[in-house]
Order: C-alpha cells, then structure tokens, then sequence
C-alpha cells in the first residue's frame, strides 16, 4: 500500500524471532479485532488469542507449568484502557512495539526526565506490562516517571515529590514501583494514602535478595500488591526472590523476553540491542500489573474507583492458582503465600 509493504500470515515463533532481528521490518503487529465505534461496542467484550506468545504470557493463561514444545499461546479481555505509571528509569517510548501508547512524564519537582531510557530497566517492566507483543495488558495507557538515574539510582526525597505530584495531578490507576529500599515507615504510610484515599493500586517486587520481603519497602506495606519470581518451567521459585508472609503472589521472573531501551525505530540496530532476557521480582510485578490494568478495566459499571481496584484485586486473588510453587515445605516454614499469577485461562 503505497510506500508500505505488510506481510500477514500464520508466523511460527523462529520465524517470529528472526522478524525482531531484521532492521527492514518496522513493527509487528497481532491481528487485532476490530468492533464499530460507537457507543453500544463494549471494549471488554473482546475475548483474543495471542499465538506462539513469550513463555511469560502462555504461563498467565494457563493452568499448568510451561512444557517443552506445548503451544505457546495467550489469552485474554481486551478491557477499557487503564493508565499504570512506572515511577523506574524512564521508558524508550519510540520503540514501534508500544504502539504510541507509552509517554515519559517530567515532574516538576525534579531535573530527572526526557524522552529516553539510559538504563534499560524501565522500557523492560514497561514492555512486559503494555507492549504489543510482550505485555500482560494490550491497550492499557503507560506513563514513565523518571525517578532513577542511569545507574538504577535514586533518593526518597525525589520519590516523595513525585508521588505528591502524582497524586494531585493524575487520575486514579495502577502505579508501579520496581525499586527496594530498607523499610521505611514514611514510605509505607504515603503509599497507604496513594492506596486509600487516592485509589491507586500499587505493584512493586518483592525483591532479589533471598531475604523476607518484610524487611524491604515498598514490599513491606500492606497497601501494596508485592510481586515475588518463579521459573515458570518448573513452577519453582526463584534462587533470588524475597519472600515472607509480605509477598503476595508470583510471577515469571526467570529470562523474561522484554524490550531493549536502544531500538531505535527505522535505524541500523545492532541484534542485541533489539531485544532482551532479563531476570528479576521487577519483571514479575510488571506482568502482574498489567493483568491488574485489564482487571480494573473490565468493570464499566458507575461504582467509584476504589470499589473497582477493590474489586480487580478480589479477582486476582480468587483466580490464582494456588499451592502449585515448589517447595512447599519452604512456603509453610516462611509463612509466603503460595499463588501464581493467572487470568482464569482468559475466561475471566
């Protein structure tokens, strides 16, 4: 059509791969549904079918581990769009992947923003919430907030800002947290109020030090939905995950594909700066945030946005597969609660 040329057919997950790789393909697209636009067409009515999905997605949708050579396939609710803010590093929002739905926010407060990402860490969380291909939620708005350098540091004070800011500004959504710290009370109590009175469900990791999450915040507050790591292979979990009676469920957190913050659309791209494979609780706490969006996007009703979050948190919980993560004598001894992210194998 044109100057674009679209090829469309059934592509295997080689050939898929292969696809990233090739610096001639601008962006690749599922065969998404389409619904007339008007007032009647409910968004959430959508049931889709992602085939030969990243393994982190086909685990989410299905009841069992991941097998050697099974179908790789996602599915899910196309739901009414949510935001979900990602206070990280800044998110490469040029990457085609992203649809255009991807901004990076500068606070007021700080000198910390622009368009990029020098890290990487907050493009990955933001892939496996949002992207087109690797996201838990397919339509859901993503905001980046810049809160970390390019180190993957960053001060208390400056989190404080911009969650004040946050909370005067934007409207109520899923906001994510993919940092630690050492338990801090202050902290714990403004994400309380963020939770409470502000009607922002709040995800974060529980962390990467094989320790209690108790000890760590934002993991340790109790308004706070925290995300521990599983190899999703072997349904167990993961040598580095936090834990405790403070985790909440678990995620694939074990050599998640995600989006590299050095693509840049329509230029020579070295192979390995197109993709990624990273590990980490923050990659788990991203696919259950955005899992979290097409929840809360579901409910169309006219309750208020605390009973929505209320509500998308109720179905999280209930739909989990529970007590399925090895070793069990290790969650009984720990006190963690032994859930895996699922979406009721898309029938929610």
């Amino acid at each position: 059509i044109g100057n674009t040329t679209v090829i469309i057919g059934d592509i295997n997950t080689d050939f898929l791969k292969s696809m990233y790789f090739d610096t001639s393909i601008k962006s690749i697209n599922m065969d998404n549904v389409l619904r007339i636009a008007d007032i009647e067409s409910k968004v959430r009515d959508a049931t889709v079918y992602q085939h030969f999905a990243p393994r982190h997605l086909a685990r989410i949708s299905q009841a069992a581990k991941i097998m050697r050579k099974q179908k790789m396939d996602y599915t899910f609710h196309l739901s009414d769009p949510v935001s979900v803010y990602i206070l990280d590093t800044g998110i490469n929002c040029k990457h085609p992947d992203f649809n255009g739905r991807a901004i990076n926010r500068i606070s007021k407060f700080t000198s910390i923003g622009g368009e990029d990402d020098p890290n990487g860490h907050g493009t990955a969380v933001a892939s496996v919430i949002g992207s087109q291909l690797l996201g838990s939620c397919k339509n859901c708005n993503i905001i980046g907030y810049r809160l970390l350098d390019a180190t993957g540091m960053g001060r208390m004070s400056t989190l404080i800002k911009i969650l004040s800011e946050i909370s005067l500004n934007e409207r109520p959504g899923v906001m994510v947290l993919p940092f630690i710290t050492e338990q801090s009370v202050l902290l714990n109590d403004v994400l309380h109020e963020l939770q409470s009175r502000f009607n922002f469900t709040i995800v974060a990791p529980a962390g990467n030090y094989n320790d209690d999450a108790c000890k760590y915040s934002p993991a340790s507050c109790t308004s706070v939905i925290t995300v521990g790591s599983i190899d999703s292979t072997t349904d167990t979990i993961s040598s580095f995950t936090n834990y405790g009676r403070c985790v909440d469920i678990f995620a694939d957190g074990v050599n998640v594909f995600t989006l590299n913050h050095r693509y840049k659309n329509g230029k020579e791209t070295d192979i390995a700066e197109m993709t990624s494979i990273k590990s980490g609780s923050s990659l788990s706490a991203g696919i259950t945030s955005g899992v979290i969006a097409m929840l809360r996007g579901m409910d169309d009703s006219d309750i208020g946005e605390g009973e929505k979050a209320e509500a998308s948190l109720k179905m999280l919980f209930n739909v989990a597969i529970q007590d399925t993560i090895k070793p069990h004598a290790f969650f009984k001894k720990s006190q963690t609660k032994n859930r895996i992210l699922c979406n009721y194998l898309g029938n929610i």
